[in-house]
């Protein structure tokens, strides 16, 4: 997880275009790639976890928000900004200081309120605006239907009002905060405005890149940690301290392994999407075979490709002898072949079982 913290440039304490784009896109395909791996699994036991798939989003939702929660709380940073070494930062230098009493609350330096933003924003948001979006086109999708059938509507007066009022009113909300989230990014970049997005802005907060004091903070925490389990594992038995030690080793394996295995997720779901697996897996074309060279001492074929070499007349039922791919008149290289063996255009070895009859 710490390869990405490698992209510090010149120690600025302010992270790069290219940090900030590349979190926001990591944090776009955490969602299809879980996705993609519980649609992977239920296809492996269809049984048991093919329920799974007619709840895809709230799995994705309920794994998301143990996942950022975790992260939030532990780095004050989302699992894609902490990859990329960012962190969360308030805009108000003393918003930090506002619960500090309260060890619990503010356990990363960011308020119960920032976290709580922070959280809805990067897990509850992206879940309610894809529902929005789906819940429009169905709307869209009826509404089109009834105006070609008429129907009569069996909803209560309210909900019909909220139906009409929704598929005005999500068009424009959509568009106000695209337009919104341009306009903060444009700003940002200009260095008019501290916050990267619309929610960090309304959070009151900014990404700032990790320093070297953050470093010896986790490494002390590390540190910390470590000696606390060797603690534990002391005074357990011998096989609980054996779980334990295996417990400590899954959860580190699952904090590095994390991040990367998003990155092979996506880009298997990349794969599968752009048909490079069915093309890879596709039975290969074979090409068609080169036309037999005519031998010296053969009958010379005619320009015209509707005459038969033998008689020199137009083709009546037709038929090719496969040894060689020509087309004569059946009787024509019927008798041709019984009494010779072989095409009288190549000289290739040929039988009558290989003469095969073609119907216009």
């Amino acid at each position: 997880m710490d390869a990405a913290h490698l992209l510090d440039v010149a120690g600025a304490a302010e992270p790069s275009f290219f940090e900030l784009a590349s979190q926001r896109s990591m944090a776009l395909v955490l969602g299809p790639a879980l996705k993609y791996l519980v649609t992977v699994l239920a296809s492996w036991r269809p049984r048991e976890l093919g329920r799974l798939l007619g709840r895809i989003d709230e799995v994705i939702l309920v794994v998301e928000y143990f996942l950022q929660r975790h992260y939030l709380r532990e780095h004050a940073a989302t699992l894609a900004e902490n990859f990329y070494g960012l962190k969360r930062v308030s805009l108000s230098p003393n918003d930090g200081d506002l619960d500090l009493g309260n060890v619990d609350a503010v356990p990363s330096g960011l308020t119960a309120r920032q976290r709580a933003l922070s959280l809805f924003f990067t897990v509850m948001g992206p879940y309610l605006a894809k529902k929005a979006e789906a819940y429009h086109v169905a709307l869209t999708r009826n509404r089109n239907h009834d105006n070609s059938a008429p129907a009569p509507e069996n909803a209560p007066r309210l909900v019909q009002a909220f139906r009409r009022v929704f598929l005005k009113g999500y068009p424009v909300a959509q568009t106000a905060w695209n337009v919104a989230s341009v306009a903060v990014h444009m700003l940002c970049l200009s260095g008019r405005l501290q916050s990267f997005t619309p929610d960090l802005w309304i959070a009151g907060l900014q990404l700032g890149r990790l320093d070297r004091t953050d470093y010896d903070v986790q490494t002390s925490a590390r540190k910390q940690v470590l000696a606390s389990r060797q603690q534990v594992r002391a005074a357990a038995g011998p096989l609980r301290a054996l779980l334990l030690l295996a417990t400590h080793y899954l959860r580190d394996a699952v904090r590095f392994a994390l991040p990367i295995s998003i990155f092979f997720l996506s880009f298997l779901q990349w794969w599968h999407a752009s048909g490079h697996a069915a093309a890879a897996n596709a039975t290969p074309v074979v090409p068609s075979p080169l036309p037999s060279e005519p031998s010296p001492d053969g009958i010379a074929m005619v320009e015209d490709p509707t005459i038969c070499p033998l008689c020199r007349d137009p083709r009546t039922n037709p038929a090719a002898l496969a040894a060689s791919g020509l087309l004569f008149c059946y009787p024509c290289v019927f008798k041709y072949v019984e009494r010779h063996r072989r095409c009288p255009v190549t000289h290739l070895p040929a039988t009558i079982d290989m003469l095969i009859r073609i119907h216009d």
